[in-house]
């Protein structure tokens, strides 16, 4: 199936992006909110629109479940529950992926182990930093990094077994969204970060369309590789 059906989805998705960038720096918190809440259903209906059968429903459960983090997460500041609930959302998101990951290749990709020991060992080093911190929250941070460092993995995976625009987008993503959620962690149980709602978004905005475009070029044609939109 083409992945360039409703295209100019992709735009509006970029446009909402900036525009949220734009908010995050000023006062006007329900914009800031409105234009979050709308960035993911844009992907949905993109997904949705050039997918189909079981890979279909995989990646658009995914998506689903972080539209839930996303609304989740608004209110985590309010009450210490949220943020879990919203963990456990994004949580359910990632093993989505995963499964998304299994569908959108072709054999049984990388067998190398270098990436593995290279992905845990950041992790490890980026989790020492912010363990001490972490109090009650130690054990559902350490499932959710062990659920995210799946996902990688299973993005590393898929070398070898799809085109290579696709793999490079995927693993792109999936590495953003671990920037994106360490910058969450850090700010939220270390110290406050500058700007820090700016660069979580842009990391996590450019994670979720990344793994979006990047699975859905995994039938592309060879020769339109290295378009960067539909």
């Amino acid at each position: 199936m083409e992945s360039n059906r409703y295209g100019f989805l992709v735009n509006i998705y970029l446009l909402i992006t900036v525009v949220h960038l734009f908010l995050l720096q000023t006062n006007m918190e329900f914009y800031q909110q409105l234009t979050k809440v709308l960035l993911v259903p844009v992907l949905i209906v993109y997904a949705w629109s050039n997918a189909a059968g079981a890979a279909r429903w995989a990646l658009v459960t995914a998506l689903l479940f972080g539209w839930a983090g996303d609304i989740l997460l608004l209110f985590s500041e309010r009450q210490e529950l949220f943020f879990l609930l919203g963990l456990g959302a994004f949580l359910a998101g990632h093993l989505a992926y995963i499964r998304s990951f299994m569908l959108w290749k072709d054999g049984s990709g990388s067998h190398q182990w270098a990436p593995y020991f290279g992905l845990v060992a950041v992790v490890s080093i980026l989790m020492s930093r912010i363990t001490a911190s972490l109090g009650d929250m130690l054990v559902p941070v350490l499932l959710y990094v062990a659920a995210i460092s799946a996902m990688t993995v299973m993005a590393i995976r898929r070398k070898g077994a799809t085109n290579t625009t696709s793999y490079y987008a995927v693993l792109t993503g999936a590495l953003c969204f671990i920037a994106s959620d360490y910058l969450i962690a850090w700010n939220k149980f270390h110290s406050l970060i500058p700007n820090s709602a700016v660069w979580i978004m842009l990391t996590y905005a450019i994670a979720q369309y990344l793994i979006v475009q990047g699975l859905l070029w995994h039938k592309k044609n060879p020769a339109d590789e290295g378009r960067i939109l539909s």
